[in-house]
């Protein structure tokens, strides 16, 4: 057996335990609470492994061979336990030739470079590429990126394992990773994998259509699944601008667009339903790249609605008196009735014409980034200017029918001038429109500003903030989170995709700790994800906790909130986590906070297996690397 521990000082202090014991085992019961059974509900480099997170401490257990390892943390920061036994490698010094002897005491046996990969790997698929026997290196593949560098190469590698992302393709393919001594730039070792085609593998995917809409309207329509496909609509079209242009780059806002989707993801697309004049219904499909249908679905539109302006109230007209006729008829006077001598042609109106009424076309229009702002007033004039006309738009910063299952938004009337008329421009916006901009990793960020704006993320989340919430132009961005990066609880059930990152900073880089009112996030549901009893929660320090006020409909689940981080949907269990108030802390002199339990775990594991553990204190934390 062995063990390796590692003690930062700080507030809090950071521990650190890795130990392998041969034909160790791993405990029944959470040494937190022996009550709450542990069960296999994570994965180590392709090892079944239990994970247990506590309020004082993340272990996680697996076996290989006869060999039981753990990785026990508390506090730790910029990566969890999970991942941190991941990104380990097995070194297994070679033995001596036959006949040979043992390396001499204090002499290290010579470990060759090696290079970790599997035999197959799906196209588009992430992984991890394990390096060993080396101090440093470089790191290259003939294709794909390696996820933390964005790069087919990576420079001065340790080692350790890192994530590679496979080249989208549909063949099948070699891919071929190189171990290369930067100083001379020697080949150390080799390895390859076979990337299998979206051809090979069989494009799948679900469709969700918006139901029901009117002409004109932007609504969003999902669609889930893994390979390239085609999704297209029979009416209506596909405006060339994010999330549209996000999964097809080629995007020329035509009725179909061609992308990928790789590991089961979602993608929310943006549709424009048709303006015609009469009720239609629209067909949705997406096809493979031979043409087979895998998904379908329709959405009923609306007839474009066209009413009449009403009639402007025209102020009265003001007659002139006229003079009485003298009774020499040569002056018409203040009644050309009987009595006068004004010629009765005269004194017949001028004929009126019949107007026919005009008619104005109202439509919902696309929503613009900044608000609506109402014209100047109208300078007096001699002429009273004909009376104004409401015309119906949209609140600021909110998208109309967005398919986040909210209501629509209020009409404002803003007044509109006559004919005759002449308005003011209006002033200048206060930010500038930007598209999203979007990074390898998934990450999407734009800038929005004191007028308020929507971001949206193709793999699932979505952040509107309203006017106001902002006293100045910040970046906004949500990125998606890795499953095998959140926290497991063994009171919830998380749902598969829903972690994401939100964050709000100023320009000059400054987290923007609070809202000045609530904006609303949300998270998107496929089909295959959606349950009843989901609920939303914040990843905190490590720890799920709870998100009250959130509302859950056939779309997603949405919470108003000012202030942001992690976030990811889950299910409670049946299995509630017992109360922990009544356990007793022990304080060790290191500054560990360990509870009963874990004391009692000590001493059932050294009842259980031949390992002793010694609990020691460092003055330095030899974690330098990801060793």
């Amino acid at each position: 057996w062995y063990s390796l521990y590692w003690i930062i000082p700080g507030t809090p202090p950071t521990f650190l335990q890795i130990t392998g014991t041969v034909d160790g085992d791993i405990p029944d019961g959470s040494p937190y609470d022996l009550n709450n059974e542990l069960i296999v509900n994570a994965s180590v480099r392709g090892f079944d492994a239990v994970r247990d997170v506590t309020p004082i401490y993340a272990t996680v257990w697996w076996q290989a061979g006869d060999v039981v390892y753990m990785v026990s943390s508390l506090n730790l920061t910029g990566d969890d336990t999970l991942s941190l036994a991941n990104s380990l490698v097995a070194l297994v010094p070679p033995g001596p030739p036959d006949g040979g002897d043992l390396p001499a005491i204090g002499e290290s046996p010579a470990v060759s470079p090696a290079l970790e990969v599997p035999e197959t790997v799906f196209a588009g698929e992430e992984i991890s590429v394990g390096v060993a026997g080396i101090t440093t290196a470089t790191l290259t593949a003939d294709d794909g990126i390696f996820v933390d560098v964005a790069s087919a190469t990576y420079p001065k590698i340790g080692a350790y394992a890192v994530a590679w992302r496979s080249p989208s393709s549909t063949e099948d393919r070699w891919v071929s990773f190189y171990l290369i001594d930067p100083g001379s730039g020697e080949w150390l070792t080799t390895a390859a994998t076979l990337v299998l085609g979206s051809a090979a593998q069989g494009p799948v995917a679900t469709l969700e259509c918006p139901g029901s809409t009117l002409a004109g309207e932007l609504r969003y329509v999902t669609v889930s699944g893994s390979g390239t496909i085609v999704v297209s609509a029979s009416d209506g079209s596909w405006p060339n601008q994010p999330p549209n242009t996000l999964f097809d780059p080629q995007a020329d806002g035509g009725r179909s667009l061609n992308g990928a989707l790789s590991n089961d993801r979602a993608a929310t697309l943006l549709w424009r339903a048709p303006s015609n004049s009469s009720a239609s219904n629209v067909r949705f499909s997406v096809t493979g790249p031979d043409g087979t249908v895998l998904a379908e679905c329709a959405a009923e539109v609306g007839a474009l609605v066209v009413t009449p302006a009403s009639q402007p109230n025209l102020p009265p007209q003001s007659t002139q008196p006229q003079s009485v006729p003298h009774s020499n008829g040569e002056t018409a006077g203040s009644s050309d009735g009987p009595g006068g001598n004004a010629p009765r042609e005269s004194n017949v109106a001028p004929p009126v014409s019949t107007v026919k009424p005009t008619t104005r076309t109202v439509a919902q229009v696309a929503p613009r980034p900044s608000p609506t702002t109402s014209p100047s007033p109208i300078p007096p004039t001699s002429t009273p200017a004909p009376p104004t006309v409401p015309v119906a738009t949209l609140r600021p910063g909110i998208q109309a029918n967005d398919g986040t299952g909210g209501a629509n938004p209020a009409l404002l009337p803003t007044p509109t001038a006559g004919p005759t008329s002449t308005l003011a421009a209006p002033p200048p916006t206060a930010t500038a429109t930007m598209a999203a901009a979007t990074g390898a990793d998934g990450l999407v960020a734009m800038v929005i500003g004191p007028e308020g704006g929507e971001l949206l993320n193709p793999s699932g989340a979505m952040l509107t903030i309203p006017a106001g919430a902002l006293d100045e132009p910040a970046t906004v961005r949500i990125k998606p989170v890795r499953d095998s990066r959140l926290p497991v609880d063994i009171a919830i059930d998380l749902v598969p995709g829903t972690g994401f990152d939100f964050s709000v900073a100023t320009l000059g880089g400054d987290s923007v700790a609070k809202l000045r009112s609530d904006a609303t996030l949300r998270l998107m549901l496929a089909p295959g994800q959606w349950q009843e009893g989901i609920e939303l929660y914040r990843i905190e320090n490590g720890r799920l906790n709870h998100v009250d006020g959130a509302v859950l409909n056939q779309d997603g689940i949405s919470v108003e909130l000012d202030h942001f981080s992690r976030f990811v949907a889950g299910i409670p269990t049946a299995d509630e986590v017992a109360d922990r108030n009544a356990m007793a802390w022990l304080v060790l002199g290191g500054g560990a906070l360990l509870t009963l339990g874990v004391a009692l775990w000590i001493i059932r594991r050294l009842a259980r297996s031949r390992a002793s553990i010694r609990w020691t204190r460092r003055s330095r934390s030899p974690l330098g690397s990801r060793s």
